[in-house]
């Protein structure tokens, strides 16, 4: 994938001089600054507590920042909350804390549900959604009863069903097998090559960087690197993250999934 230079497209998110501090001192970010351009697929690397999580949060005005702004399309988001939580969608780390419907037609349903659309479009739409992704079948399940790659599917679904621009994944694999692993990350380029603009920040960036067109990477709460993956992969350890086994042995990052490498 190309990196694409977010100084020579319009922003469709604007992060600008954003700092934010928890009042136990804990994980904090920096006078952090980038844009995102519609359509880039960014790895946002860094070790544990290196401020991933809370940038993340910040982005979704899940956190406000304690200086700087956020701008969505050119809207500050703390003052738009709705309509910054409808199209930049959060994945978190453990998908059973966003599960709130007792099945999954009723957890998908949940955010359309709050903006009062008509029954037969909401339905319409979580079908569709969830044939998608092909949880179609499972539409009367009850979510505790899914595996973790189902429950990161059901999160997706009720974010994909309010057609966000941006979602926003921590830690996407964590707890996850191979087939569940796999599965999320064919999901993900799909939704990629589909228009949608993807953030994901892990530790683990071997799996998703042959996705990716560029890598941001964070440590002590501010950025460190950010550019393509290609110029920055080699640099990682420094910053407690483990360097993919194909940059070791100065090959171009492979297909996680079938082992192909990049051209």
């Amino acid at each position: 994938m190309v990196f694409t230079d977010p100084n020579r497209l319009p922003p469709l998110l604007q992060v600008e001089h954003v700092s934010h501090h928890y009042p136990d001192g804990g994980t904090s970010v920096s006078n952090v600054s980038f844009n995102v351009c519609k359509g880039e697929f960014i790895v946002l690397a860094g070790a544990n507590g290196s401020g991933k999580t809370t940038l993340l949060r910040l982005l979704n005005g899940l956190l406000h920042p304690s200086a700087g702004d956020i701008r969505y399309r050119g809207k500050p988001i703390i003052k738009n909350p709705e309509h910054t939580r409808k199209h930049i969608g959060m994945v978190f780390q453990d998908p059973d804390t966003q599960i709130v419907g007792e099945t999954v037609f009723d957890d998908t349903a949940f955010g359309p549900e709050n903006l009062k659309l008509p029954r037969e479009e909401i339905d319409k739409t979580v079908h569709a959604t969830l044939d998608s992704l092909g949880l179609g079948h499972m539409k009367d399940r009850c979510p505790s009863t899914l595996s973790g790659g189902e429950k990161r599917r059901l999160a997706l679904s009720g974010i994909l069903v309010m057609h966000p621009e941006i979602i926003l994944l921590d830690e996407p694999f964590s707890n996850l097998d191979y087939p569940g692993a796999a599965g999320l990350l064919q999901l993900l380029e799909f939704l990629n090559r589909d228009g949608i603009t993807l953030i994901a920040a892990t530790h683990d960036v071997e799996k998703i960087i042959d996705k990716a067109g560029r890598m941001i990477i964070m440590q002590n709460g501010t950025i460190v690197a950010d550019g393509p993956p290609s110029l920055h992969v080699q640099a990682l350890e420094q910053y407690g993250i483990r360097e993919p086994c194909a940059s070791r042995y100065g090959m171009k990052p492979a297909d996680w999934v079938n082992g192909r490498k990049r051209p």
